[in-house]
């Protein structure tokens, strides 16, 4: 569900004055914190990848982080 939603507010980005990657930094970053459990991200836009980011941690347990 956290997906869902957080794929509808970056969608709803696209008509704001910001940058795309400003805007996608700070939604992703408040979700994901360095420490907890992370996701990946990547956008594309007319076949080519505008956005490109990871997020927090890919195994808590040995301390790697996501890519």
């Amino acid at each position: 569900m956290k997906f869902r939603i957080i794929l509808l507010l970056l969608i709803s980005f696209a008509g704001q004055g910001q940058s795309l990657k400003t805007q996608f930094d700070a939604l992703l970053s408040s979700q994901y914190k360095p420490n907890e459990t992370g996701a990946a991200a990547i956008v594309a836009k007319g076949g080519k990848v505008i956005y490109r980011k990871a997020f927090g941690m890919a195994n808590l347990e040995h301390n790697v982080p996501m890519t």
